[in-house]
């Protein structure tokens, strides 16, 4: 079931979608959505690249909008030698937006808060150094983590611990548990 994070981006999409469709004069145009600009941490665990992913799966549903799929993005990226981030100022989302053929992008970041994540999203017009739209909200850590987990393969901090500690104990252990 779709919790609060998946709920509130599929808002943000659908108000997205309406933005960019009222600046296609006909046909449809190109969108990508950039993972998010977060700390390490979060990032090592995927959730920069799990909320763009729940973003990208409501934006297939627009019939203006040609998404660009992640692993295609990811290709371009690296045949124009770009890193894969969503750390773009407006105009630099502008060039890069350009160079990938895309007219629409969305970028963003997450930011860790005490017990919640603050969530801030953008759509830009690579035609010109204009953001259309602009957004944030709040999502709880659970929630947060709950949503994202399906998608980036979040694995809470307490259970990471028990990974690890396992792992350290079967490989002191090596005779006693065979290799896998």
């Amino acid at each position: 079931a779709a919790g609060e994070l998946d709920s509130k981006l599929r808002q943000m999409a659908s108000s997205f979608v309406t933005t960019a469709s009222s600046k296609i004069s006909s046909g449809t145009a190109t969108l990508a959505v950039f993972p998010f600009q977060t700390d390490e941490r979060l990032s090592k665990q995927g959730g920069d690249s799990a909320v763009a992913k729940i973003m990208t799966r409501h934006f297939f549903n627009a019939q203006s909008l040609k998404v660009i799929d992640r692993h295609e993005l990811e290709a371009l990226f690296k045949q124009q030698n770009l890193e894969a981030s969503g750390a773009f100022d407006s105009p630099t989302a502008v060039k890069v937006g350009k160079l990938l053929g895309v007219r629409f992008m969305v970028l963003g970041s997450i930011l860790r808060l005490k017990e919640s994540y603050q969530i801030n999203i953008r759509l830009v017009d690579t035609e010109k150094p204009e953001v259309l739209a602009s957004d944030f909200f709040q999502v709880s850590k659970n929630d947060f983590n709950q949503d994202a987990a399906h998608d980036a393969g979040l694995i809470p901090e307490y259970q990471t611990l028990g990974i690890y500690a396992g792992y350290g104990f079967a490989r002191m252990n090596s005779s006693v548990y065979p290799s896998q």
